[in-house]
């Protein structure tokens, strides 16, 4: 209720009223009659009544464009002013829940699925873990489903490079089967003692390795060591060919756990 001051008001009863009060009277059946002050007016906003008045206390002694009016307790009113900012939301964020202006917290502000027209995703959730900066990913502009890492998927027109590092060349190479689908070797300029000794890896069902090896003008001998082993029709090479690259071929042997010789050349 606002009253701007001089305001005077007729009781019902009388009383002696001051100059320029106001008067509210009310009975239960609500007729006007014994006579309720209401205190002072200030800038034309009321500051409050006695106890048994309508309104206890109005805080603000003056509003602005912008503010708004809550209560921040029982019977009291405050106005919380507007935000210089722009594309500020009311929430009730602040202190003992009373409003404020705030941006729009994701993490528990929202709620619903936003559309891909409005540029959500339309799923419920979708979970990337792991980036700990800023990255970019990369989908193709077509419907498809992502390849997992343990789902059972069929895969089509797709190419698998393989892994190709380069291998420095020494008596015993060093050859990781985990990260090397084809072993480069040249310029040998020793005898092989072992293919064996620096090999490691876990091999497993399916799994292919080739070894290619280029002396550096001199045929070099080979020795495979344990790990390897020649198949029915083909024999492990046992020498280099001078200054010609030699390509071997294996398939891991799970009955045996070696590297079987299919193919050199």
């Amino acid at each position: 209720m606002s009253v701007r001051q001089p305001f005077p008001v007729s009781t019902a009863s009388g009383g002696g009223a001051p100059t320029d009060a106001t008067y509210i009277t009310q009975t239960a059946n609500g007729s006007l009659s014994a006579e309720q002050a209401i205190g002072a007016l200030g800038t034309g906003i009321l500051f409050g009544t006695t106890t048994t008045g309508i309104i206890t206390s109005l805080g603000p002694t003056a509003i602005v464009q912008g503010d708004i009016l809550y209560g921040s307790a029982a019977n009291t009113l405050l106005a919380l002013a507007k935000d210089a900012n722009a594309t500020r939301y009311l929430s009730n964020a602040g202190g003992s829940n009373n409003p404020s202006w705030t941006q729009i917290v994701l993490t528990n502000g929202v709620s619903g699925i936003l559309p891909t027209a409005n540029g959500g995703t339309g799923i419920a959730y979708f979970t990337a873990a792991g980036p700990t900066t800023a990255r970019v990913y990369t989908f193709a502009d077509a419907a498809m489903t992502i390849v997992g890492t343990t789902d059972t998927q069929t895969l089509t027109n797709k190419r698998v490079t393989k892994r190709a590092p380069t291998v420095t060349q020494s008596a015993t190479p060093t050859i990781n089967t985990d990260v090397t689908d084809v072993a480069h070797i040249t310029g040998l300029a020793q005898a092989i003692t072992s293919m064996t000794t620096n090999l490691s890896g876990t091999p497993v069902e399916g799994d292919t390795l080739r070894i290619d090896i280029t002396d550096n003008g001199t045929a070099r001998a080979i020795t495979w060591g344990a790990s390897f082993e020649a198949s029915g029709t083909v024999a492990l090479p046992t020498t280099t060919v001078l200054s010609v690259r030699l390509d071997v071929g294996f398939f891991w042997n799970t009955v045996t756990s070696k590297w079987r010789c299919v193919a050199s050349s």
